[in-house]
């Protein structure tokens, strides 16, 4: 067996003051006034101090080189171009490109609070040793739980009957994840039932886990749906998938006698929409710590660790 040598890195904690506003908003500099995060640097001035539309906040907003316009960040992977909004982006653990957007905006966006770049240092809070220690206990701690069992190969344990791999370290796309799993004998994990989650999720929380997860499941056309890798479909809605945030009104209906469709609550709006969204998000699925371990359509290049489960 390989001995797998692991290399702790010293992390670095920045603390934000959290704003008071909704999902998708931004507490303005001078007063207590909130705005969605569309709003910025749209030239109306939506607060009543301007600090929507402060001119460095306004530069670095524009995206860099514009490709993809105002508020986007213009990412360009391989021989292609993809845009993404700075709020998303900014909120990504791993973001799915590098670019050239001052990350400054990110500290804005973060901080729930407008104000001018220059006010954002970039000076983060130290780390005394302590911390340091207690994160290396906590690593190997989690390691010790994640990549060894006496009925598992490494690097699985066992979870819920079956030997798996939550080798949390990596951070790959969704194609090299299951390449990992191919090399340690294994396939991205498939959640078919309600326990399996259950049993996962709460291993996860109990040992402290914060990162984002693949799993085997994707989206190759909206004729087909949502798919195993055993080619079984993917069970849409409660318990398994995540719900998202909306600044859109969406009514929900009911079918009666398969014939007969109404809108219910006398069409009360509704901002959260449950994933996957149509169209989706992204194409692969995924286990995010932001979305409390429920499942969401995510995009497939972005940078997550693979959950493997051995080969039976």
């Amino acid at each position: 067996m390989a001995i797998l040598e692991v290399v702790l890195a010293a992390v670095v904690l920045t603390r934000h003051a959290a704003a008071e506003c909704p999902p998708g908003q931004l507490e303005c500099a001078q007063s207590s006034q909130c705005i969605f995060s569309h709003y910025i640097c749209d030239k109306g001035e939506d607060c009543s101090d301007g600090s929507d539309e402060s001119e460095d906040l306004c530069q670095a907003w524009g995206g860099g080189d514009n490709t993809c316009g105002k508020g986007y960040v213009t990412c360009k992977i391989w021989d292609g171009i993809s845009c993404y909004d700075i709020p998303y982006y900014c909120e990504q653990p791993h973001p799915p490109c590098e670019s050239d957007l001052d990350m400054r905006v990110c500290e804005v966006i973060k901080s729930g609070k407008l104000k001018p770049l220059s006010d954002n240092t970039g000076e983060v809070s130290q780390v005394n040793f302590e911390v340091v220690e207690a994160l290396s206990d906590l690593f190997f701690s989690q390691v010790n739980v994640t990549f060894s069992h006496p009925d598992c190969p490494f690097p699985y344990t066992l979870l819920g009957g079956r030997c798996i791999s939550i080798f949390f370290p990596a951070k790959l796309d969704w194609g090299s994840a299951r390449a990992f799993c191919n090399v340690v004998g294994g396939e991205l994990l498939t959640l078919h039932h309600h326990e399996d989650i259950h049993t996962l999720v709460t291993h996860l929380q109990e040992n402290n886990m914060v990162s984002d997860f693949w799993l085997g499941g994707f989206l190759y056309n909206e004729t087909v749906g949502w798919t195993w890798l055993d080619d079984t479909p993917v069970e849409l809605g409660t318990p398994f998938w995540a719900l998202r945030h909306t600044e859109e009104c969406h009514k929900r209906n009911m079918t009666i006698n398969d014939r007969i469709t109404l809108h219910v609550n006398e069409g009360q709006c509704y901002q959260y929409t449950q994933a996957p969204q149509s169209p989706p998000l992204g194409h692969c699925l995924a286990l995010t710590y932001g979305n409390y371990f429920y499942m969401s359509d995510e995009l497939c290049l972005e940078k997550r660790s693979p959950l493997c489960v051995a080969a039976a």
